[in-house]
């Protein structure tokens, strides 16, 4: 898959998400990129007219100036399109694939980058090829770096965070077998199924977070979004899934067990916090600063040879 920004380098490295509440940030300052254990994890609480400045504040602080930054977009800074692989030579393949996705959108295409992958091909199930696609406004994709040079640093690559998930999980827990993983933060879910490196699957949920809701049902309605998305997978490829989900939340070890009971599979925490040099050096009220930030050490995970980041 290509990269909306073409450029790496294996040594010291940001990694960087702009979200509506604050500044997530990565950081590894080792050439041995990009091992998990060298990592540290910051989350810098901040409204949207003072993020520049926190973030200008933390490059200075750091010593950062000029180091490489690998930004992730939320995942509603982006759309995930799946379509038919146009027929045509290698050469016209990008172009090709821009105007199937202008198909599919409206006039906001025209004005968008398309990063695109295969579908696996073991998933086709006697379909034609297919391809993945992520799409974002090119209008967003200059903000943002334009937002990290003002600051020192030096955009080299951008992500979205369903493929950041599916890179820390492939990372803490390497497997060549389906995995699904499940990250639920504040009123969203997003689900990743991958082997490897390649991903098969990646769909987002809502949560609702009324107060009259129990934990209980609170895990129930997780539970239906997660079994829904394991009836499509395995009903439109014809894989089976293993029974164990890898989980990424700050859900109680109750709501654990009842997340497990209620799917009938093994709900296995990913061990994101032990794998880390350090995390949240900055004071974060919520104790969700770890969670806030994995998409930013999810970015640095990406190897420089994975074929689909």
């Amino acid at each position: 898959m290509r990269s909306l920004i073409l450029s790496r380098t294996a040594h010291t490295r940001v990694g960087l998400e702009f979200r509506t509440d604050g500044l997530a940030i990565a950081l590894t300052r080792s050439a041995r990129y990009p091992s998990l254990k060298l990592m540290e994890s910051y989350w810098l609480p901040s409204a949207p007219n003072k993020r520049l400045q926190n973030l200008r504040n933390f490059v200075r602080e750091q010593g950062l100036k000029g180091v490489s930054c690998d930004i992730v977009l939320p995942r509603n800074d982006y759309q995930r399109i799946e379509l038919d692989a146009p027929n045509v030579p290698e050469t016209e393949l990008e172009s090709a694939v821009h105007w199937a996705v202008q198909a599919l959108m409206d006039d906001a295409a025209m004005d968008a980058q398309v990063e695109y992958f295969d579908y696996p091909k073991e998933a086709l199930r006697n379909r034609p090829p297919r391809l993945h696609a992520r799409v974002a406004r090119q209008a967003l994709i200059d903000t943002l770096t334009q937002s990290a040079i003002a600051v020192g640093l030096k955009p080299k690559r951008i992500t979205v965070s369903d493929l950041a998930l599916k890179n820390l999980s492939e990372t803490i827990e390497p497997s060549n077998e389906l995995q699904l993983t499940l990250k639920c933060e504040n009123d969203f879910g997003l689900i990743t199924i991958h082997k490897s490196s390649q991903l098969y699957f990646s769909r987002d949920f809502a949560i609702s977070r009324r107060a009259t809701l129990s934990a209980d049902e609170e895990m129930a309605q997780v539970a239906i979004e997660v079994q829904r998305s394991i009836d499509f997978f395995e009903g439109q490829t014809g894989l089976a899934l293993p029974r164990q989900i890898r989980l990424l939340s700050s859900f109680s070890e109750s709501d654990r067990v009842a997340l497990e009971m209620l799917l009938g599979s093994a709900v296995i925490r990913l061990p994101l916090q032990s794998k880390l040099k350090a995390v949240d050096a900055y004071t974060d009220t919520s104790g969700d600063a770890l969670l806030k930030t994995q998409n930013a050490v999810a970015v640095l995970c990406a190897s420089n040879s994975e074929a689909n980041a």
